[in-house]
């Protein structure tokens, strides 16, 4: 009971596991945007649904996936079908402890930020270099934290945070001189 109570609290201190996670998700994100520039150049007048619903798609697949590998199992290593589908819980807007807001909310986040957002990415590379749009992704963090404190839902970045950001922007300006 002692170990549910505490893996319960929230933990918002950086982590060596986070700061491997952030490393991977901006690899990633060179791949896609090196991608994405690779495909606006040779196929420039490419509709953008064409683009972006085999993306959506594949990373929907692939975070069922993780959600599967990560969430449908115990401590013990065994299949429990009850955890699995607790990670769904927000999809039932029918219920009153989830409710219609929550589910809204995450459907969203989904299309608006998430499809279109990601989208307009690479419609910004038929007009600009693929670095301008990298710059321009690298104050989605920024952005996101300010929105976040504005919104009273996170609490403002630490120090290294900033020095963190302020290096990242460093260095990206660096690569469009």
């Amino acid at each position: 009971s002692s170990s549910s109570s505490s893996s319960s609290q929230r933990n918002d201190r950086p982590s060596l596991k986070g700061d491997v996670l952030s490393l991977l998700s901006a690899i990633l994100v060179c791949g896609y945007i090196a991608i994405g520039a690779k495909i606006r150049g040779d196929r420039p007048s490419m509709p953008i649904f064409v683009y972006s619903f085999p993306i959506v798609a594949s990373a929907a697949i692939f975070l069922q996936i993780v959600v599967v590998l990560t969430c449908a199992f115990d401590d013990d290593g065994g299949f429990k079908p009850t955890v699995f589908l607790e990670s769904y819980r927000w999809m039932r807007f029918w219920d009153p402890a989830v409710g219609q807001k929550t589910c809204f909310l995450v459907f969203f986040l989904a299309v608006v930020p998430g499809t279109l957002g990601h989208s307009g990415f690479f419609v910004a590379m038929k007009h600009l270099s693929s670095l301008t749009v990298t710059f321009a992704l690298s104050f989605e963090p920024i952005i996101g934290s300010a929105i976040g404190y504005l919104l009273s839902v996170s609490s403002i970045p630490g120090p290294a945070t900033f020095v963190g950001g302020f290096v990242l922007l460093v260095g990206v300006y660096c690569c469009n001189l």
